[in-house]
């Protein structure tokens, strides 16, 4: 573990579950890269939403989406789902590409610096922002260079991007919480990774992810099994004995045959 996993640790220690989103998405990416500093993009996060302040137009929003979009360029690709840098914060503000949630982070923090009302809601298979104007929402969809939706639009969205397979409910738009969305990022970044067979990759998101859900069992499992297919099988142990101990009885004894392998593995290395 590393520099990510340390600092993200420190972040859940001072915040709980309610944790600074792009501040934990950039310590999170130092896992990946070591020597970054997260002041750089906090700075420009301010530059970019002083732009949108200082602008004549009477919807901070419009000028939000004018500054990000149309003159820096953030938008969505669709090669964004194969290519780990689409999930880390700082390549996404470094390249202005990005996954629908990564980009929705970013477009979040510069409404908010320029004094919009704007969180992200977890929308199915599609991330998505929720602006209010007094009493009015409108989505905005980052991914597709700022593109607004009414609410009556949304059904139809959803059955587009799930083909078909959801159907709209209110719930949909409530808003994501800090470590909902943090989760969601490291579950991106870990399919891709496995989709690369990068199983060092997944384990180092995994990391990241039981120290956000430390009582999420299978995060655990997971871990543990991955450690177990690159051979550290003292680490695997430790993980798989963790799950058995709070596992039904017959999932327990699912673990028991793995469980037994390594610690015949561990006593051949003693």
């Amino acid at each position: 573990m590393g520099k990510g996993v340390d600092s993200l640790r420190r972040l859940v220690e001072q915040h709980g579950d309610m944790l600074p989103v792009l501040e934990a998405c950039l310590e999170m990416a130092r896992e990946e890269r070591s020597d970054l500093d997260p002041s750089v993009y906090f700075r420009q996060i301010e530059a970019w939403a002083a732009r949108a302040r200082r602008s004549n137009a009477s919807d901070v929003g419009e000028s939000v989406r004018h500054v990000l979009f149309a003159q820096e360029g953030f938008r969505g690709s669709r090669d964004a789902w194969s290519r780990p840098e689409s999930s880390l914060v700082d390549r996404v503000l470094d390249s202005r590409h990005g996954l629908p949630i990564t980009l929705s982070i970013v477009y979040v923090e510069v409404a908010r610096a320029a004094g919009l009302d704007a969180f992200g809601i977890g929308f199915p298979a599609h991330f998505l922002v929720r602006e209010r104007v007094g009493e009015v929402s409108r989505f905005v969809d980052p991914f597709a260079r700022g593109m607004v939706r009414s609410e009556h639009e949304l059904p139809a969205f959803l059955r587009q991007v799930s083909g078909g397979a959801e159907s709209y409910e209110p719930w949909m738009i409530e808003p994501s919480m800090p470590k909902t969305t943090l989760l969601r990022v490291l579950m991106n970044l870990k399919v891709t990774y496995l989709r690369r067979s990068d199983l060092l990759g997944a384990i180092s998101t995994l990391d990241r992810m039981v120290v956000l859900d430390p009582s999420n069992p299978e995060l655990w499992k997971e871990r543990g099994l991955s450690y177990a297919r690159i051979g550290l099988a003292s680490a695997a142990l430790k993980d798989l004995e963790k799950v058995q101990r709070v596992s039904t009885p017959t999932a327990a004894d699912e673990l028991e045959v793995v469980i037994q392998s390594l610690r015949r593995a561990v006593m051949s290395m003693n």
